[in-house]
């Protein structure tokens, strides 16, 4: 079946004025993959075409990579639940940035969250790549695919056309992400510009830290409770330490990725006031996880935390045997930390 989509254009001046990033290059991929998830449930994901000489070989690399990506996408599931449990539907997820274990380039998944609450839908407009740490244009692309969608599907013929016209619906999806990724992606080979990095304003500010190990929670201490809804901060700090361990491990077993950062759109008014949960390894085997919630971007300060626990407590150079008194420094030192 052949859609008939009424396509925007861009001009040469816009591919040398925004689509600066792109470098094709081995195996480098700026764009990998799109995807849709609503209401936690994964509707879309695109189907590469690899070139290969053989067919056959092409088949089972493009039907792994898709898996792959499939179960990647799932970390926006877990990170979108979190979110809607701390803040009551009120903050949306604005980025991940991952590590494959197989691979020395991030990751970054960019999300474009849409909430109708009349129609009881929550959508994530996703796209999976390997983008540099300035992504304003990877949002760009994100944004132009979102219109497309939904200038052919409003809201509400989206959820009935999913429901019972789902193969047309992807094949739509197919269309607009060939035509996206042609026009970003095959035209330009290296353009460089000083307006590439997201920047994020205010001073950072320490919510959360704690550590855990293979999707167990060990210790964990809440600094702030600015965020805190009317669950109260106990339910907070219980909430985010297990949920934050079950993101890293899901990603690690099934991604077959580390999940680095997190990135929340905590304020979507002009303030747009962010968040970031970083993860890092640290301890025997990196078997252990160190993870911060902060107000505005402190990566400085967290490698310093992360430097400082895998060289002074010992109780990280062994593995985790469901003991907690081995814990009672590396508790009292989080407790300590500062960064206002």
């Amino acid at each position: 079946m052949v859609f008939a989509v009424d396509f925007f254009t861009l001009t040469d001046d816009y591919y040398y004025s925004e689509a600066y990033w792109i470098k094709i290059s081995g195996d480098f991929q700026m764009i990998k993959s799109f995807a849709i998830i609503i209401n936690n449930e994964i509707i879309f994901v695109d189907k590469k075409e690899q070139e290969e000489t053989s067919w056959l070989i092409s088949q089972s690399r493009n039907n792994r990579n898709h898996l792959n990506d499939k179960l990647k996408f799932e970390v926006v599931i877990f990170a979108n639940s979190l979110t809607k449990v701390l803040s009551n539907h009120q903050w949306k997820l604005h980025k991940i940035i991952l590590q494959p274990e197989k691979s020395f380039v991030k990751e970054r998944i960019l999300i474009h969250q849409v909430v109708n609450k009349k129609l009881d839908l929550d959508i994530l407009y996703c796209v999976l790549g390997e983008f540099p740490d300035g992504s304003r244009v990877g949002f760009e692309i994100l944004k132009k695919f979102q219109e497309r969608v939904e200038k052919i599907y409003d809201l509400e013929t989206l959820v009935s056309t999913i429901k019972n016209k789902r193969k047309i619906f992807e094949q739509l999806c197919e269309e607009i992400v060939y035509y996206l990724e042609r026009t970003y992606k095959e035209r330009i080979e290296k353009i460089k510009s000083k307006n590439m990095h997201e920047k994020f304003s205010g001073k950072p500010s320490l919510l959360y830290s704690g550590i855990s190990t293979m999707g167990l929670p060990v210790c964990s201490k809440l600094h702030d409770i600015a965020l805190v809804n009317g669950n109260g901060p106990e339910y907070f700090e219980t909430t985010l330490s297990g949920r934050l361990a079950t993101i890293w491990i899901n990603s690690y077993l099934r991604a077959k990725s580390h999940v680095e950062e997190i990135q929340i759109l905590l304020d979507d008014t002009k303030k747009q006031k962010y968040g970031f949960i970083n993860f890092a390894r640290i301890g025997i085997e990196r078997l252990y996880t160190l993870e911060m919630f902060s107000l505005n971007k402190s990566r400085e300060f967290f490698n310093k935390t992360r430097d400082y626990c895998d060289e002074n407590f010992p109780c990280l150079t062994s593995e985790f045997v469901g003991e907690l008194s081995p814990y009672t420094q590396l508790q009292a030192y989080l407790s300590k930390l500062k960064n206002k």
